[in-house]
């Protein structure tokens, strides 16, 4: 970008506009630095429960699927093939 030909005028004008672009970004600053945080942080502890294993008779649950293939529930095509 160093080597792109600009006038004068045109390097005082872009000189103000990147000045305002800054001082803008200076001010937003200022404003984060003051603003108090969105949440406080606290020490965060895990709750975890014991992991349980559930046996299901597969049969009666596939007897309930309003259409079945074997061992399978059947559902609707929801990918098109064009």
């Amino acid at each position: 970008m160093s080597r792109i030909k600009i006038s004068p005028d045109e390097a005082e004008k872009l000189a103000g506009e990147i000045s305002s672009v800054l001082s803008y970004a200076s001010s937003l600053q200022e404003i984060a630095r003051m603003a108090k945080p969105a949440f406080e942080q606290k020490a965060c502890t895990n709750v975890m429960r014991e992991d349980g294993v559930e046996v299901f008779d597969a049969q009666l649950i596939l007897a309930q699927a309003p259409e079945r293939e074997g061992d399978y529930f059947v559902v609707p095509k929801i990918i098109k093939n064009d």
